[in-house]
């Protein structure tokens, strides 16, 4: 998690304690993804010893939050990366409908609504098994410029198309959602 958010009392301390890895990010500007090398080389070997060792990681591929939710951003290969190092196995989890609980500008949230969920299973051999079956495809039908692409990054875009395609199933199941004659989102 970004190590600025370390310094809010109340989560800073819940995430300290459950023992998230901080990003130490450059500078502060939406967009602005450049990491602070020297800050970032023991976060990599704790991080490295804890997924050597059999750990899980959680993170949030877009790498900051999305003010037009339902369009994905393009997603960080940095994350994809140390993945397919690891071969890791990838699972989604997404959720749809937050926007009208609670609203970007709202203090707190707990409006009516309705939010789907799903998780979603995406690479279950491993993201070297993804890369390979992209590859394939690439190889056989892609242009120049995708056969130039390290596979980690063919496993980013392929996994933002199943993501995207993982909310729009949820968006389009909130649709038809009609509650005493009053739509809910």
């Amino acid at each position: 998690m970004k190590s600025d958010l370390y310094n809010l009392p109340v989560l800073g301390t819940i995430c300290r304690c459950v023992g998230h890895f901080a990003v130490h990010f450059k500078n502060s500007e939406d967009g602005s993804f450049k990491v602070d090398a020297t800050k970032m080389e023991a976060v990599e070997k704790q991080v490295d010893v804890h997924l050597a060792n059999g750990g899980w990681l959680c993170f949030f591929p877009e790498g900051q939050i999305n003010k037009s939710p339902d369009k994905l951003m393009p997603l960080r290969y940095g994350g994809f990366k140390r993945a397919y190092d690891f071969d890791a196995k990838l699972a989604s989890f997404m959720a749809c409908g937050n926007t009208t609980i609670w609203p970007a500008k709202a203090a707190v949230g707990g409006f009516p609504g309705r939010v789907m969920y799903s998780t979603q299973v995406l690479a279950p051999d491993g993201t070297k098994a993804l890369a390979a079956e992209l590859r394939k495809k690439v190889d056989a039908d892609g242009s120049d410029e995708d056969k130039a692409k390290p596979d980690h990054q063919l496993v980013a875009e392929a996994v933002q198309i199943m993501m995207q395609t993982q909310y729009d199933t949820l968006k389009q199941s909130l649709e038809p959602a009609i509650t005493n004659g009053t739509k809910e989102d």
